[in-house]
């Protein structure tokens, strides 16, 4: 929302598709998808976590982005998988920003 507020020709939309896997937030300007968010709290369980990137990554390639992103509670970093780059950011911290 905030980069909405931004920007009033970004419109929000999620992401499903037929196994329903789903990847929480995409930003679209036009018919271009700028960017795609998903979110989990606790990505310590190895089983949460996987799944949630396998989601993000299927969604990445589907709609040709290079680059997603796993807000969640505590954990910071990047990683890259299948030439994709997923970067894990605490909430409270992309919210300061």
């Amino acid at each position: 929302m905030r980069e909405k507020n931004q920007n009033p020709d970004l419109e929000i939309f999620y992401w499903k598709d037929e196994q329903h896997r789903e990847a929480d937030f995409l930003l679209k300007e036009g018919e271009a998808v700028k960017s795609i968010y998903q979110t989990c709290w606790d990505l310590t369980d190895p089983k949460t976590k996987d799944s949630e990137v396998k989601s993000l990554l299927k969604a990445m390639k589907e709609l040709k982005l290079r680059e997603g992103f796993v807000f969640n509670k505590d954990f910071e970093g990047e990683t890259e998988d299948q030439g994709m780059k997923i970067v894990y950011l605490p909430l409270w911290k992309f919210l300061l920003n």
